[in-house]
């Protein structure tokens, strides 16, 4: 039988993948729904979008060195609780420009590298 070690940082791995593969299917939701003007539907998936939005960044955060501009923007988008009807769409896209950023900064970090499979 072979030996096997384990990780230190198996389980983050783990689930930052997770959390990275469902931000990619509700991102491709919401632009679905941004598409078609479906703001009732936009919203429910907002919320579960979010969820992992935060749960990523501070899963990782403190292991690796986030770009500073990125971690003012997650911050900065963070305190925001209660959004204008009137810009709701503008703070979606924005939310989603903010995932795309996220995306090619854990790419740098060889995060998503890992997950998938390069």
């Amino acid at each position: 039988m072979v030996d096997t070690q384990t990780i230190k940082e198996s389980p983050i791995l783990t689930r930052s993948t997770e959390l990275y593969m469902g931000l990619c299917q509700l991102s491709a939701q919401m632009h679905t729904q941004l598409n078609y003007n479906d703001l009732p539907a936009l919203r429910e998936t907002f919320k579960n979008f979010r969820y992992y939005m935060y749960e990523l960044y501070y899963l990782l955060i403190d292991l690796y060195e986030f770009d500073p501009e990125l971690k003012v923007s997650v911050d900065r988008w963070s305190m925001i609780n209660k959004v204008p009807v009137k810009k709701e769409r503008e703070f979606y896209t924005e939310s989603l420009n903010i995932f795309k950023n996220m995306k090619t900064e854990l790419n740098r970090l060889s995060i998503i590298a890992i997950v998938e499979g390069y």
